[in-house]
């Protein structure tokens, strides 16, 4: 299931260490780590693109900076705390060359230039973030219910996050699997996925996708 694997990465984020950003004239933006480093500069037509040392190169087009970073090229700390998100996301990655932009009003469309990815992610009318992999066709759903549950839907697998007592989690799916997620331990999820829907991915990428 390789759309789980590219959404996993999509939420996922590594703490880094020992990182110092800097800001040219420009407004552009630097980091050295490790023995590695990365930069995010303006680009052509509003757009920001993240470099770094392991050659990924990923255009953010200014219609999806719009959608979802609203302002982030006039907002130096915005671009920043961007910055700082891409160099963990895509420390473990290589090679990895892609555009980020918006079709129609509202869905993301993810193309890798070599068209190795060719992804795409919206709401629907019903509320359903809907993701999809156009090579392949594969597309998941997820929702969130009246009792503020999420509800994940691909291929006929199944899979619920559900909010339990003491801000635990509880997290189940049509293959029997059933796992209570203390709230330290999901306080620490929060932090790495960024989003319920980030956890969620991550859990059925080990657990549906054995």
């Amino acid at each position: 299931m390789r759309i789980i694997y590219f959404v996993f990465i999509f939420f996922c984020t590594i703490k880094l260490q020992a990182q110092k950003i800097e800001v040219d004239k420009e407004g552009n933006l630097y980091c050295v780590y490790f023995a590695s480093s990365a930069s995010l500069k303006k680009g052509f037509a509003n757009s920001l693109i993240y470099k770094d040392g392991n050659w990924n190169e990923i255009e953010f087009t200014k219609d999806y900076l719009n959608l979802e970073y609203k302002g982030i090229r006039d907002d130096e700390t915005l671009r920043i705390k961007f910055f700082s998100e891409l160099i963990e996301r895509f420390k473990p990655i290589a090679r990895n060359q892609a555009t980020y932009e918006v079709k129609g009003f509202d869905r993301v469309h993810i193309k890798g230039k070599d068209n190795n990815v060719d992804f795409e992610y919206k709401t629907n009318i019903h509320g359903y973030k809907v993701y999809k992999d156009l090579n392949t066709g594969f597309e998941a759903t997820i929702k969130k219910n009246i009792f503020d549950n999420y509800e994940y839907r691909a291929n006929g697998d199944t899979a619920t996050l559900k909010k339990k007592f003491n801000d635990s989690r509880e997290y189940s799916d049509n293959k029997k699997n059933n796992i209570v997620i203390s709230s330290k331990r999901w306080n620490q999820w929060i932090a790495k996925y960024h989003t319920d829907e980030g956890v969620l991915f991550y859990l059925v990428s080990i657990y549906l996708n054995e």
